[in-house]
């Protein structure tokens, strides 16, 4: 590598980017292989996630159309096969008989804790010889830089667009 290369100011932007597009293929690659090993598409197992996550209040389809930005004939159709795959069950809701709760079966909160095991050892990998000190440091630098990105208005920026003003 060149002094030039070397010596160049290195972009928060860039690296996280890259950091991003890393845990992104390891992650991708053991989900992929999870989901085609269960038959879950990549949506449902984010219905899934959903739903474990707010296992202890009441879930229904219109709560999936919001959160997912579905159309309800969409969020239809994914349920329906979630409910012929055993992923899901609907059960009336007391009070109102046209809603119908929808609650994870037993197979589908055993994918959920294998996720969520995965993304554990994830952790420990990325954590991985990295004193508690620097983990520390780096998650404060993080929160600083999210700050500085909520307070500043990029929209009234003098930004120049590509192939303009150059």
């Amino acid at each position: 590598m060149n002094d030039e290369l070397k010596n160049r100011e290195r972009h928060i932007g860039y690296e996280v980017r890259t950091l991003d597009n890393m845990i992104g293929r390891c992650v991708n690659s053991w989900h992929s292989r999870m989901d085609e090993e269960a038959g879950i598409t990549r949506m449902q197992a984010w219905i899934i996630g959903y739903m474990y996550e707010h296992s202890t209040q009441p879930v229904f389809q219109k709560d999936l159309e919001v959160n997912f930005q579905i159309a309800r004939s969409t969020a239809t159709g994914i349920l329906q096969l979630m409910e012929k795959k055993d992923l899901i069950v609907r059960k009336p809701y007391p009070g109102d008989a046209r809603l119908k709760r929808l609650e994870l079966t037993a197979r589908a909160e055993k994918y959920q804790r294998e996720i969520m095991r995965n993304f554990d050892m994830l952790q420990v990998s990325l954590k991985k010889d990295i004193p508690q000190e620097k983990l520390d440091t780096f998650f404060r630098v993080v929160d600083m830089i999210k700050k500085n990105i909520e307070q500043e208005d990029f929209h009234d920026k003098n930004i120049v667009e590509p192939g303009k003003g150059i």
